[in-house]
């Protein structure tokens, strides 16, 4: 057990050195060290009997001496719809990532959603396909590549009661597709929540879902600091900021490579790591599954022409 935890630590040394993040690597290994001593203490001197915490004494709230005014008391409700007052030390983070001014309030709000790092080498990375152009961080830093490079413009939406602005070709397709078309979520059956708007017919059980279908109906979104891109779902610009940063989270367990996402990481292990591939009609065995999609293609065209 012991070797294990050594070795998966010295692993993890070994991976935060070769990516760049040296700040974590001194806190694992502040934290390596520290448990080192604590082993060495136990060791050497062990006590008979249990300490046990002493319970935590009650904050009392002393309230200031100021002279209010009649009627200007604030309730419960009003001190929460108040907008909560950022750190310096969040603008200070919010400044190196490079986050607009207006936009440093909804990432405060949910910055338990992402992960903040700061890399000895900042660059900011096109998360276009088959694009490699970095650039400094900084706001809408990307905005001008990808219209020039990519022909990214607003287009709106045509359909009825819909004033969703899409950021490219690819992402009003998607929109009229999954929004609008064929590829569009069924409406639930049991649902009782229904779409405000009459043109659409969208039902569901699920009040978020639902604000977040009226959300594109209204072109409610969170965009991009960087970039154009814009998205109703925060796992989504999440995983964008991953493509911006470079960050590959996902490791494979069978070598020492990482990915972005799964989906590239299974990608992987099927096309470097699996070598027994059978085909489901005559039992033959390959060992890529290319091969085995080739052999597929051909035995079916010629189980065609033999039917015939």
């Amino acid at each position: 057990m012991v070797d294990e935890r050594t070795n998966i630590n010295s692993f993890l040394e070994k991976y935060l050195r070769r990516t760049g993040r040296i700040r974590t690597l001194i806190e694992l290994e502040k934290d390596l060290d520290l448990e080192r001593s604590s082993e060495s203490n136990t060791a050497s001197s062990r006590l008979s009997f249990a300490i046990i915490k002493a319970p935590e004494r009650p904050e009392i709230k002393i309230p200031s001496k100021t002279n209010k005014k009649k009627g200007a008391v604030k309730t419960s409700n009003q001190r929460e719809q108040e907008p909560a007052e950022i750190p310096k030390r969040f603008l200070k983070i919010a400044k190196k990532f490079g986050i607009a001014d207006d936009q440093v309030d909804f990432f405060y709000n949910h910055r338990d959603s992402f992960h903040w790092e700061m890399k000895d080498r900042q660059l900011l990375y096109c998360h276009a396909r088959r694009c490699s152009h970095t650039t400094g961080i900084g706001p809408n830093a990307l905005v001008g590549h990808m219209i020039d490079k990519h022909d990214y413009k607003e287009i709106s939406c045509v359909e009825p009661e819909c004033t969703f602005v899409a950021y490219s070709q690819e992402s009003i397709r998607t929109h009229l597709v999954k929004f609008h078309g064929d590829g569009k979520r069924q409406p639930k059956l049991y649902g009782d929540l229904k779409c405000k708007f009459k043109s659409c017919v969208y039902i569901t059980d699920n009040s978020n879902h639902l604000k977040r279908h009226h959300d594109v109906h209204e072109n409610k979104h969170m965009t991009c600091p960087y970039c154009p891109y814009r998205t109703v779902q925060i796992p989504m610009m999440r995983f964008h900021f991953l493509l911006h940063f470079n960050i590959r989270n996902h490791l494979c367990d069978l070598c020492d490579k990482c990915f972005k996402n799964t989906t590239e990481l299974n990608q992987h292990k099927i096309r470097d790591h699996y070598r027994d591939f059978y085909c489901n009609s005559c039992q033959s065995q390959f060992d890529k599954i290319g091969t085995l999609r080739k052999h597929t293609k051909i035995y079916e065209q010629r189980k065609k022409v033999f039917t015939k």
